[in-house]
C-alpha cells in the first residue's frame, strides 16, 4: 500500500455507531458517517482529549484529527511492506520500540510511555503509532516527545 485510495464516510452500528470516530483498511480511511457534523466531531473529540483518550487536536477540526489518526495507520501499512512483513503490528511493535529505546529506554516500549501521548496509544502498538502520527501533525513541536520520535522513525522507510 503506497497511498491511501479513499476516505469515505461510513455507516457504523451497534456500538461502534456512537464510539468509533473513523478505521482504516486495505488503503480506504473510513470516518463514521454519525460524525460528520464538524461541531459533533469537535465536541465529541475533544471530549476525549480532556478525558485523555486522544491527543490535542491542535488548531485542526476534530474531523482532520481523526483523518490523521487512521492516516497513520495507512503510513504504518506502508512501512510494513518496506520491512517486509505483511503485519502491520508486526511493524507498528517495531516502530515503537525503536523509538522508545532512541528517547533513551531499556528493552521494549512500555505502556506508561505509549501513554503520554495518549489514553489510546497504549492500547497496542499500531494505535500508539496512529495517535503519534495524529499529535504530530496536530501540534506539531507541541507533539509529545514521544511523538517525535515515532515520527522519526516512520520517516526512516520513505
Amino acid at each position: 500500500m503506497d497511498t491511501i485510495y479513499s476516505v469515505n464516510t461510513i455507516e457504523m452500528g451497534g456500538a461502534d455507531r456512537t464510539s468509533t470516530l473513523g478505521i482504516y483498511g486495505n488503503g480506504r480511511v473510513g470516518l463514521n458517517s454519525n460524525f460528520t457534523d464538524i461541531k459533533k466531531m469537535n465536541s465529541v473529540y475533544d471530549a476525549s482529549v480532556k478525558s485523555g483518550f486522544h491527543p490535542s487536536r491542535g488548531k485542526l477540526s476534530g474531523t482532520e484529527a481523526v483523518a490523521l489518526h487512521e492516516t497513520g495507520h495507512a503510513l504504518t501499512d506502508h512501512v510494513a511492506k518496506k520491512m517486509g512483513h505483511g503485519n502491520l503490528d508486526k511493524a507498528a511493535k517495531t516502530i515503537v520500540n525503536n523509538a522508545y529505546r532512541a528517547t533513551g529506554g531499556k528493552g521494549n516500549a512500555t505502556k506508561s510511555w505509549a501513554s503520554k501521548i495518549s489514553g489510546y496509544a497504549k492500547e497496542n502498538f499500531s494505535e500508539c503509532v496512529a495517535e503519534a502520527v495524529a499529535d504530530y501533525y496536530c501540534n506539531g513541536k507541541k507533539a509529545k516527545s514521544q511523538s517525535h520520535a515515532i515520527m522519526k522513525e516512520l520517516r526512516k522507510y520513505k
